[in-house]
């Protein structure tokens, strides 16, 4: 392996806590993070997208619906039934090999594993991973009428660590996988790329680094002193500019983590206002006009640095405008140098600030307040009370904002979002690891589950409990103290480990006796590692009494039911 990415691949072992990997299995790691974590806006659990030695070819794969990773069949058709029917929907396939040469019979094998798992339908994959993949694959396919364009669009990479020089078997074995892809009728868009040493570096180095960009403006206008914001200014760009500079990655991708902050969900060309926003874009004799006809974007960022009528952001979002930006995205190719977008521009690092914008300028759409949880008074207690641990061995990161920690050193494994804080509180604290497993965003969709979640009288210390277990058995997992066939029974073996731990009489989630069957817990996890993990091996043997478990029966509450009567026998 080049020494380069040999230095970054131990950087990511670190950040994940891989060591006891081995080398080949950390690299497939390594390229599933590289590829998956530019498409999506959410944490997942790279488990989840990582197939095991039972692979046919395929080391990595996944569907993302909206910048999110999917993990069941049932929540795809969740996702996809809510009535909109410009969802983006993508699915990603990935192949990492160590070695520093190309080796064609491998290309054709991760080409063939690819169309066997596109257009035979009826194949089942042996690997759990692949299988449950196919199965959410399924599920989309029978929902391509609220898909864009009524089909997926797919990536695959190849990654290996030589230097790619395009030798013309290779280049050939691509052209006939895309062809082939492209006549199954399956995908409106294909984007299949050899991942080489140079290419690897760049996509780690990307997930690692700030997003930076600069345009020049047209004019910019300063805004008078305003409370609690550095600078704000007014300022008219370039559209193509705009879209090139600022909506655009490296590879020249659609940047999803800049509408974290806003409504993420693009409602798609049907939508009559956006059909009036494409209408005027495409019109030679009104295009001009785009600046006083639409209301413009807004964006926010810590740091914003004017120097004439250049705008420089660092880490910027954009808090409203995000129908607007996507419509420009969608018709880049039909901007010419006469339209102009109006941008406000706001750099502040007042989250006081930065929450109030995010409800303004997104209140004119109907939004759940699940949405703005994130900016809620209990996600900054829980923030606070995570910061609170100095020990950077016990210390874990609650991510309130998407790339909260980026470029800071913070160890990837560490980091919890919100999604995979409400998995980890709904198995231990409220006895559904069914939810946690195959359905969560019924988390948040329901609303007796949310409350109860995320009340705001809820002990800040349940959160830090539940992470920290998890944590512990992601590691265990991952250095194969766990065996890797039990992942899918992970949130019912967390659950039944905190009741063994805590005690079985567990206190309200909003009393302050609840800090004590924390505090025992943690001590535990904390304390005595050894004899956490013979607890969690136990914790499986009684899981294994109900066997066979299958996924169907894995997915209803019931199972723990069964599980905590057969633990008390």
């Amino acid at each position: 392996m080049h020494r380069i990415t040999e230095g970054l691949l131990k950087d990511f072992v670190a950040s994940y806590e891989l060591s006891e990997m081995s080398e080949s299995d950390q690299f497939e790691r390594l390229i599933n993070y590289c590829v998956v974590s530019p498409e999506v806006v959410e944490g997942y659990d790279l488990a989840d997208i990582t197939t095991s030695n039972n692979d046919d070819g395929i080391d990595g794969c996944c569907i993302t619906i909206d910048q999110e990773v999917i993990v069941s069949a049932e929540d795809c058709a969740s996702s996809l039934s809510d009535g909109r029917r410009q969802h983006d929907v993508k699915l990603i396939f990935t192949q990492a090999k160590t070695s520093e040469s190309m080796d064609l019979g491998d290309v054709l094998k991760f080409n063939a594993a690819i169309e066997r798992f596109c257009h035979n339908l009826a194949d089942t994959p042996e690997d759990p991973v692949e299988k449950n993949v196919k199965n959410i694959y399924l599920a989309a396919l029978d929902k391509a009428g609220s898909i864009r364009n009524g089909k997926l669009s797919l990536v695959a990479r190849y990654a290996y660590t030589g230097k790619y020089k395009k030798p013309a078997e290779i280049e050939k074995a691509k052209a006939e996988i895309i062809e082939s892809l492209e006549d199954g009728g399956y995908f409106s868009e294909i984007d299949y790329e050899i991942l080489d040493r140079e290419g690897v570096n760049g996509a780690f180095r990307s997930t690692m680094a700030p997003i930076e960009a600069k345009v020049d403006a047209f004019s910019v206008a300063a805004l008078p002193t305003i409370s609690g914001v550095e600078e704000a200014y007014l300022a008219v760009v370039p559209a193509k500019v705009f879209v090139k500079n600022m909506l655009s990655d490296e590879s020249g991708r659609l940047r999803a983590h800049v509408f974290e902050e806003n409504v993420r969900a693009f409602l798609g060309i049907d939508n009559s206002v956006n059909s009036a926003i494409e209408s005027t874009v495409n019109d030679d004799n009104i295009r001009s006009r785009f600046p006083v006809l639409n209301n413009g974007i807004t964006i926010v960022s810590p740091d914003v640095r004017v120097q004439g009528l250049s705008i420089t952001f660092v880490d910027f979002q954009v808090v409203n405008g995000c129908q607007t930006s996507n419509i420009l995205w969608l018709n880049r190719e039909k901007i010419d140098s006469s339209m102009m977008v109006s941008l406000k521009v706001i750099e502040t690092d007042s989250e006081d600030v930065f929450s109030d914008l995010v409800k303004a300028t997104n209140s004119q759409t109907k939004i759940d307040d699940d949405q703005f949880l994130s900016l809620q008074p209990v996600a900054r207690r829980i923030e606070a009370y995570f910061n609170s641990f100095s020990d950077e061995e016990n210390r874990l990161y609650f991510e309130r904002r998407d790339r909260q920690y980026v470029g800071q050193s913070v160890p990837g494994v560490k980091i919890f979002d919100l999604k995979l804080l409400a998995r980890c509180v709904s198995a231990i604290f409220l006895g559904r690891p069914d939810l946690s497993y195959r359905f969560p965003k019924k988390i948040f969709s329901d609303e007796s589950i949310s409350n109860a979640a995320f009340h705001e009288d809820n002990r800040e210390i349940i959160y830090y409990t539940a992470c920290l277990i998890y944590y512990r058995v992601s590691i265990l997992f991952s250095n194969k103290h766990l065996p890797s066939e039990a992942r899918r029974f992970k949130w019912h073996i967390m659950a039944l480990f905190a009741r063994r731990v805590g005690g079985t009489t567990r206190p309200k989630l909003t009393s302050r006796k609840i800090e004590k069957w924390c505090e025992t817990v943690i001590d535990y996890i904390l304390n005595d590692h050894k004899g956490c993990r013979e607890e969690l091996l136990s914790c499986l043997e009684t899981v294994n009494t109900l066997q066979p478990i299958s996924d169907d029966r894995l997915k209803r509450q019931a199972v723990y039911e069964e599980l905590i009567r057969e633990d008390e026998n």
